[in-house]
């Protein structure tokens, strides 16, 4: 079960990164294909479309395939329900996170301003999703030892 969560949590970012896309501006493609250089806060990883393609769509099927064991085992009692908990949260970071990093990646000419907006205003949300999840496991793990949960006949 915690592998399935552990899986989710580090593919969401990946999934919704991909699924974002390039967030360079098209004035800024334009002047890049006529030779001027593009600032990045953090440069791309150079991979191709295809490549980039491809991880998305593994990422998304780990990630569905993650959260449906969770799902599962959630329905049939065979953990505490309370593991919504601990989803919802790192759902929020990872789709953050997936968003941050595709704003950090674009290119501009100048300042990327929504860099800096994201920098400073959601990482540290997403940081207090990471805490909340965290929390919310730890809150399980103890219920867990206080009360049995109940198994499906």
């Amino acid at each position: 079960m915690i592998y399935a969560v552990l899986v989710y949590a580090l593919t969401v970012p990946v999934v919704t990164s991909w699924l974002a896309g390039d967030q360079t501006n098209p004035q800024a493609k334009q002047l890049e294909s006529e030779g001027v250089p593009l600032d990045y806060v953090i440069r791309p990883l150079g991979l191709s479309p295809g490549q980039q393609a491809a991880i998305g769509v593994v990422a998304a099927l780990l990630a569905a395939a993650a959260l449906a064991v969770v799902i599962r085992a959630i329905v049939r009692r065979q953990v505490d329900v309370l593991w919504w908990m601990v989803l919802l949260p790192l759902t929020c970071a990872g789709v953050i996170l997936g968003l941050t990093w595709s704003t950090l990646t674009a290119g501009t000419i100048g300042a990327n301003i929504g860099a800096g907006l994201a920098t400073i205003f959601f990482l540290p949300f997403a940081a207090c999703m990471l805490i909340l999840a965290a929390l919310a496991g730890v809150a399980i793990r103890k219920r867990r030892q206080r009360v049995p949960v109940p198994t499906a006949p």
